[in-house]
C-alpha cells in the first residue's frame, strides 16, 4: 500500500543539465494513502532531426493519479502548447509501483512539433522509457 500522507524524494536514470547528477523527481501522497496529491520531475528528450532544440524539461502533475488497490499507478498527460513558429503536441506518462522500500517506475515524454505556417511535422521528439526510485 501507499504510505499515507508521505513525500517521497528520488531519481530518475537521466543525468541532469551539469552531467554531474541525476534528474530530480519528487511527489507526495494524500493522506488516506489512495492518491498522489502532486508529482515533480525533470527530464531530457532526443529529436529526430535536430530541427527543435531542447534541453532539460520539468513537469508538474496539478490533477491528482489514483493509487489503485494493489499499489500501481498511471498518469498520460497530453498538452499542446502554441508558440510563435510551431504547435508542440506531447504526451507525458508516468507510472510505478510502490514497494517496501518506496516507489519505483518510468517515464516517458513525446512530442511532436508542427509548423505554424505550412502545418508540417518539422522534429519528432522522445525520452524513450526514463526509470525512477524514489523513497520517503
Amino acid at each position: 500500500p501507499a504510505p499515507r500522507g508521505a513525500r517521497l524524494h528520488g531519481f530518475t536514470s537521466q543525468p541532469d543539465a551539469s552531467g554531474d547528477a541525476f534528474e530530480p523527481l519528487v511527489f507526495a501522497v494524500d493522506g488516506a494513502g489512495s492518491r498522489i496529491a502532486g508529482v515533480l520531475f525533470g527530464f531530457e528528450v532526443s529529436c529526430r532531426n535536430d530541427r527543435v532544440k531542447l534541453d532539460h524539461s520539468t513537469f508538474q502533475a496539478s490533477r491528482r493519479i489514483r493509487i489503485r488497490p494493489d499499489g500501481t499507478f498511471r498518469d498520460a498527460d497530453a498538452y499542446k502548447v502554441k508558440f510563435a513558429d510551431f504547435v508542440e503536441k506531447g504526451r507525458i506518462v508516468f507510472e510505478g509501483r510502490f514497494t517496501a522500500a518506496g516507489a519505483v517506475g518510468t517515464i516517458k515524454a513525446t512530442a511532436r512539433y508542427t509548423d505554424r505556417r505550412t502545418k508540417r511535422v518539422v522534429d519528432r521528439c522522445s525520452s524513450g522509457p526514463v526509470t525512477w526510485s524514489a523513497r520517503p
